[in-house]
């Protein structure tokens, strides 16, 4: 194989050192055309006498009008106003660490009412995949996140600390 290569190789260079050279027509070096000389004419002036007064307002739009583009989409749903917690706890801890505990209280207040429905829910779901034979795996994921929700509820309840359930 190597000297198949090297055969190849050598008579590959070997053409290359006896290849006839063609005479390539090579057209006549171009020649930079003479620059025209530039005229430069002024440009003509136009004067126009000034609108009066009443047509200058009239072509400016009042500043009342309605933009025609609407500013918002008005089939989008309104954005409500963020109200701040209070200005004046951001400069005493004490009181900044109070309202931080009163949103975070509001916030449990807020789970635990949405959690008693999905609490039944969950009831509901686990029973009826009972029935019509849902695979075990599938009944004991249910199981699982029934379970986490139920204990969190009920560490709510007790004023105790969530626990963290590991769930799939």
């Amino acid at each position: 194989m190597k000297v198949a290569i090297a055969l190849f190789s050598l008579l590959a260079a070997l053409g290359w050192l006896f290849w006839p050279k063609a005479q390539l027509a090579l057209p006549p070096p171009a020649t930079k055309p003479k620059p025209l000389p530039r005229v430069i004419t002024p440009a003509p002036v136009i004067t126009a006498a000034p609108l009066p007064k009443a047509a200058q307002k009239a072509q400016q739009p009042p500043i009342t009008a309605k933009p025609s583009v609407p500013l918002r989409d008005p089939l989008a749903p309104g954005i409500k106003a963020h109200q701040p917690v209070a200005p004046q706890p951001l400069g005493d801890p004490e009181q900044y660490l109070e309202a931080e505990n009163a949103r975070h209280q509001a916030l449990l207040a807020d789970f635990a009412k949405a959690a008693r429905p999905k609490i039944a829910e969950l009831e509901r779901l686990i029973a009826k995949g009972r029935a019509e034979g849902i695979s075990a795996g599938q009944l004991a994921k249910g199981e699982r996140k029934l379970a986490a929700l139920k204990a969190a509820l009920a560490a709510l309840e007790a004023k105790a600390p969530i626990p963290r359930l590991a769930l799939p």
